[in-house]
Order: C-alpha cells, then structure tokens, then sequence
C-alpha cells in the first residue's frame, strides 16, 4: 500500500517527495483508525487540474461491514459526489456529517479532516464514511406515514362528494375509515403509556431518559395523526394548536417533581401544509424536550416562550428559555434530539436551524423556512 501511494501522488498531484513521504507515513496508520473508529478510512490528494481528487490509500472496517466490495485506491473523487472533500481541500477545515456518494454509488455520511506537513501544507484529506442506509429507510417510512395520512383524508373527503343516492355506503364508509384512523392513533397512545411504565421500572437514568424521549416523539405523532383526522383534504394546518399540542406531550414527560415549566406562545399565528405540519411539529418536540430537560436544573419554575414570525417569503419559529444556557462543549448540545431538528429542517422544510446561548444564561433556538 506505501509504494502505491508514492506512485499515486507522483502520477497525479504536485506534491513533493517530501510531502509523498509524509502522506506515506500518515497512511501507514489507517488500518488503525479503522478499527478503533469501526468505519471505513481513507486518504484522497487533489490532483493536478484542482478539479479532481484521487484516493491514494484505503482502510476497511475489520467486522464484515464496509461499504466497499472492490479496492478504489487509485480511483477519483468529485465535488458533486463528495462535497465534503473538496470543502476541506478549499477552507483548510474539517467537514462533518455530510452527504457523499462512494465510488461504487453507495450514500454515505462523509467526515472529512485536512492533513498538514510540518511545514504547514496541506498535503491530504482524512475521510471517515459510514452508511446512512438506515437513516435513508426511516426517511422513507417518514414519508409513506405523510402520504398515507393524505390519501386517507382524500379517501374520506372524495366519499363526502360523491352523489347522494350513495349518501348510506358513503356514510358508513367515512366512518369506517375515521375508526380505522382512532384507532392507530390509540394504538400509538398505547406504545408511549407502555413505554413510560418502562421508563419508570428501568432502573437506569440514562435509559429512563431515553425511553421518556421517545414517549414525546410518540405522543408528537399520535397528536398530529388525531388533527390529520379532524381535516378534509388539502387543509392547511394552523400552527398555533399545533404548538399548544406538543407543549402538552411535552408536560407529560416531565417527572412529577421536576420544574414546573410555563410554555407561552406568541407571534402572528402560521399556516401551513401537512407535510410541513408534520416535520414542524417534530422539530419543536425536540427543542422543547431538550429545554424541558436541561434548562432548569435542580429549578422549580422556567419559562419557555414560542413565537412565530412571519417575513414573506419566510417564516420563523423562535423558541427562548430562561435557563442556564449551555456551553458549546456540552453533551446535549451535540445530542440526536438536536441532529434530528437540523436533519428535519433541512431536508423536509428546506430551512436554517441555529441555537446559541445567552452570556446570562438561556437558550435561543430558531427555525427558518
């Protein structure tokens, strides 16, 4: 492999002997990373026309699982398929967590870290993938719930205009379908009451919380399921019940002896799609637990204000509390809950998703779309 990235480097790049040697040693080291990191690693160098980069060495994960079935050592990479790449090759920085498609057109999530010579150059690009396989597939599910939950409300609302002499089939139908949509969202309810008495029985704080967590998300889902029902078909949905709704899962999560937490919502009232009701709802969830849960330590009381703004073409929900506020290097604030906010906005809203903390303390998240 220490030969091959010698002849690689030579063949496409400009770095010097001195640089190649550096990057020989450097990838000596790889199958290491590997294993202690449990993804796949590798080391790309730009080539020559700043257009291309060329993979001179290569570590598989040593557990049956790389995402890799040939060598792609001496194969390229390109800006379309591995932004992530080439941004560290541009600004110098490490990227993280960031779509790329493999040589062998498998989606990943890239992290990619330059790699300086003593000198200060920057002479290769460390890249770690792993498979977002599971997170593409849960996506999908995302999406055939939404659609499911529209083509019922346009299965009931079609049977409502149809013509009278039906007017019976229609009825019992419509009503067949509506005790069919109670009782999924029931079945739903009946999931996070089980898992709540989980939690409670667990024995262990750190799985109580999570288990509490996915009550919330639960409960989020059951909650906008049951508005879904109440709707005709192409409804708006109204932001403000939407909100008040997920305030409500979210006081259920709450231990009984943990702060008493005021939620206020204010602004202008939204409306907007289902599908956007949906992935809003979720991304509140998640913020208001994550403040619920850490902004009032050892507290009896906390506020936490929801506003919502409206500047055509955009439009904003803003969520502050009054609590401690964070500090950049804390878990929670790197934790999934935040990762599906960002994920959410991005991907189902098309937005921005920023949170920072106040020099006295508090949290100021914001979602744009």
């Amino acid at each position: 492999m220490q030969e091959n990235v010698l002849s690689l480097c030579s063949e496409y790049t400009d770095l010097s002997e001195e640089d190649q040697i550096f990057i020989k040693n450097y990838a000596a080291g790889l199958p290491a990373i590997a294993e202690i990191s449990g993804a796949d690693i590798f080391l790309d160098c730009l080539c020559r026309d700043g257009k291309s980069a060329v993979v001179v060495a290569e570590a598989r994960r040593t557990d049956g699982h790389s995402l890799y079935q040939e060598d792609v050592v001496g194969k390229m990479a390109f800006p379309d398929n591995e932004p992530g790449v080439f941004r560290a090759f541009q600004t110098g920085k490490a990227c993280k967590e960031l779509r790329a498609v493999t040589q062998e057109n498998v989606p990943v999530q890239q992290n990619a870290a330059p790699l300086y010579t003593e000198s200060g150059k920057l002479a290769a690009v460390l890249i770690r993938e792993q498979s977002i396989r599971d997170q593409l597939a849960k996506n999908r599910k995302y999406e055939e719930v939404t659609q499911t939950n529209q083509r019922l409300q346009e299965t009931i609302a079609s049977l409502e205009e149809q013509p009278s002499a039906d007017a019976a089939e229609r009825q019992y139908m419509a009503v067949q379908l509506r005790e069919m949509s109670h009782r999924i969202k029931n079945n739903l309810q009946m999931l996070s009451s089980m898992m709540s008495m989980e939690a409670r029985r667990c024995g262990n704080a750190e799985a109580e919380t999570i288990l509490n967590k996915n009550v919330a998300r639960i409960l989020t889902v059951a909650s906008f399921h049951d508005m879904l029902t109440t709707l005709g078909a192409g409804s708006d949905v109204f932001v403000r019940p939407l909100i008040e709704k997920v305030t409500q899962c979210v006081r259920t999560c709450i231990p009984d002896d943990g702060c008493d937490i005021d939620f206020v919502i204010t602004g202008s009232d939204l409306t907007v799609s289902a599908g956007m009701a949906a992935a809003l709802m979720m991304a509140v969830n998640e913020l208001l637990t994550n403040s619920a849960r850490h902004a009032f330590p050892g507290r009896k009381t906390g506020r936490i204000e929801i506003k919502m703004l409206e500047n055509p073409p955009y439009r904003s929900i803003l969520i502050a509390d009054d609590g401690i506020g964070f500090d950049s290097d804390a878990k929670h604030v790197r934790s999934l809950g935040l990762s599906i906010v960002d994920a959410t906005v991005r991907d189902k809203l098309k937005g921005v998703f920023s949170i920072s903390s106040g020099m006295n303390g508090g949290v100021s998240a914001r979602i744009d779309f």
